[in-house]
């Protein structure tokens, strides 16, 4: 059945995959992005609305009408200062849930962070130091999704690389694994994920890890939720 997605974090990345996806499939995308101004006529089904999440008063009205709220927005830029990381990738957040409570949103919420929020490793140390203490406001940003009152699915990704999806299946994980460089994932496939997610409703309160594993070929990602143990 299809549903109306808001998205913050569509304008590139694996936002973008996951909003092209979506709209192939007969979902409603309304994306919320900061220079909406100038950008070309979207495909029908995809609306692209001005916001900021470092500006909350940009925010309100975003989620009415909408069923299922998706973040993925983060910094992109490296280096990047705490201050930024916060501003966004924390504060940004609390700030479209409380819109999105302001607004009457009664849909689940789900939440693309990284792996390591709980466990020290080198290349949690590493990114850290890149992208000011980013693992840690992204913790923060998990226990502030948990008390937002809004059912949810925090997935938290590997080290995220270009290369299509499909070519080794993914694991799904409840656990808690440490950043490292063998813990790689394919954007295509944190996509595909979500929109199965989205799609099977899958999860209500369910914190996800997914990283690439050994073999070839696509996944099945409802055997992998099985796998998982999740509802």
């Amino acid at each position: 059945m299809a549903d109306r997605i808001l998205l913050y974090g569509g304008a590139r990345g694996t936002g973008a995959l996951l909003a092209q996806q979506l709209v192939a499939r007969g979902h409603f995308v309304r994306a919320v992005v900061r220079d909406a101004a100038g950008r070309a006529e979207p495909p029908q089904g995809l609306e692209v609305i001005a916001g900021d999440l470092t500006q909350p008063e940009t925010l309100r009205g975003a989620a009415t009408g909408m069923g299922q709220l998706v973040m993925m927005a983060g910094v992109t830029k490296r280096p990047a200062s705490e201050s930024v990381i916060k501003a966004v990738e924390y504060e940004g957040v609390r700030a479209a849930l409380a819109a999105a409570h302001a607004d009457g949103f009664r849909g689940r919420v789900l939440y693309m962070t990284a792996l390591g929020v709980n466990r020290p490793s080198f290349m949690g140390w590493v990114l850290n130091r890149i992208k000011g203490n980013t693992l840690v406001w992204r913790r923060k940003t998990e226990e502030a999704i948990r008390a937002s009152g809004f059912p949810y699915v925090i997935v938290r990704a590997g080290l995220l690389t270009d290369s299509p999806s499909g070519r080794r299946p993914a694991v799904l994980s409840t656990g808690d694994k440490p950043l490292s460089l063998g813990t790689r994932v394919s954007r295509g496939d944190v996509a595909e994920l979500f929109v199965h997610l989205i799609e099977s409703r899958r999860g209500g309160r369910t914190v996800l890890e997914v990283v690439e594993g050994p073999g070839h070929g696509g996944t099945d990602w409802g055997r992998a939720l099985d796998q998982a143990g999740v509802i």
